[in-house]
């Protein structure tokens, strides 16, 4: 089995004709996500490589299944790399925010101990 696999991913580094009609478009796509391997739903990686089909240029008539693999996991990344920096930015945001309401607090019991003072409160 790891042979046979080995052999689909020596193969996949060479231009395919695209596939013309929905029975040789399902197949060649089912190649595609047996590459790619377990990484989303079936449903999301077939959506992934539609969409790279769809971007290639008007000029392209063949294609390496290499080529679909490697850009549906770098997007995999991105989208990874994405919420962990929207992540950290809340982190960050959160910790601005935490220190302004704290420097808000000592400031207004800063002024609170004037007044107080001024007043002859202790």
């Amino acid at each position: 089995m790891r042979l046979k696999m080995a052999l689909k991913r020596l193969l996949s580094y060479f231009p395919v004709d695209l596939p013309v009609g929905m029975t040789a478009y399902a197949k060649w796509r089912d190649s595609i996500v047996e590459l790619i391997g377990p990484i989303a739903t079936t449903n999301d990686l077939r959506f992934c490589i539609a969409s790279e089909v769809i971007r290639l240029g008007p000029n392209t008539c063949s294609i390496s299944k290499n080529y679909i693999v490697r850009r549906v996991r770098a997007g995999a990344a991105k989208q990874i790399a994405g919420a962990d920096f929207t992540d950290i930015k809340n982190q960050q945001l959160a910790a601005q925010k935490a220190a302004a309401e704290k420097q808000s607090i000592g400031e207004v019991t800063a002024d609170t101990k004037a007044v107080n003072e001024k007043n002859g409160v202790q």
